[in-house]
């Protein structure tokens, strides 16, 4: 009973020793991959430059930050697409400016190795060294931020030019509106002024006589007389009274 139970505890002790290697080995992974200039290129940086604060600790992160940006996603890879039956591999197009980043980031990894390789000088060959490396990085750092300001243009959509390039306002809106009834009122007393040069008969004109309709022939109109405002219709005459006969005294 006694040999069971210490068999199981050396065995729970081996089994948290390995979980405990393995935790401390991948912890160990992830620092030494977030401590490289770029993702895909290892370095030869102490993982204590992530938060150290000497001057190629300094250098080191500045050139981690500026490629960073520049990371190209990996889905590059062809998706299959089916086409008539049979399946076609379609090569995505390669992000704008690939090439450049590539290129800005092969060079701050190379930077990287020099800052690394300066740090393990004498203290004055190193503040030299150090001291003649920082205008590199500072101009890794700024074509970092032109690739990616040229990569957030390009992502944008095209802005064609219009009437309205940019959203308007409403006071800007409701003076278009307005511009365009004037202008719609001109055109229409232009066209009228042209029908009646030319002879035509005004629109509204030709509208009130289809909507008064023409006297039959063989019959008499009579027009109703003019009634004025002020006219008072004649009273009847006066019937006159009988004479009466003297009463025979």
């Amino acid at each position: 009973m006694l040999e069971a139970v210490l068999l199981a505890i050396l065995l729970t002790v081996v089994i948290v020793t390995i979980a405990m290697a393995v935790l401390v080995g991948v912890f160990s992974f992830q620092l030494s991959r977030s401590n490289r200039v770029s993702p895909d290129t290892a370095t030869t940086a102490p993982v204590v430059w992530l938060w150290s604060p000497t001057q190629a600790a300094k250098l080191h992160r500045r050139l981690r930050g500026a490629v960073r940006p520049l990371a190209i996603p990996s889905g590059g890879r062809g998706r299959r697409g089916r086409r008539g039956g049979r399946g076609r591999r379609r090569s995505a197009q390669p992000p704008p400016h690939a090439e450049l980043r590539q290129t800005v980031a092969a060079q701050a990894v190379a930077i990287d190795h020099h800052v690394v390789y300066a740090s393990r000088l004498s203290r004055q060959t190193r503040r030299r060294q150090l001291h003649a490396l920082a205008p590199q990085v500072a101009e890794i750092e700024r074509l970092s931020l032109r690739l990616v300001h040229q990569q957030r243009l390009a992502g944008q959509p095209a802005n064609i030019g219009g009437p309205h390039p940019v959203a308007p306002s409403p006071a800007e809106v409701l003076h278009d509106v307005e511009d365009r009834l004037d202008r719609l009122d001109e055109a229409h007393q232009e066209l009228l002024a042209i029908e009646r040069d030319n002879g035509l008969d005004d629109p509204d004109e030709v509208l009130n006589r289809i909507a008064t309709p023409p006297p039959v022939p063989g019959t008499r109109v009579i027009a109703p007389p003019p009634v004025s405002a002020t006219h008072v219709p004649a009273s009847p005459p006066a019937t006159p009274e009988p004479r009466r006969r003297p009463s025979p005294s």
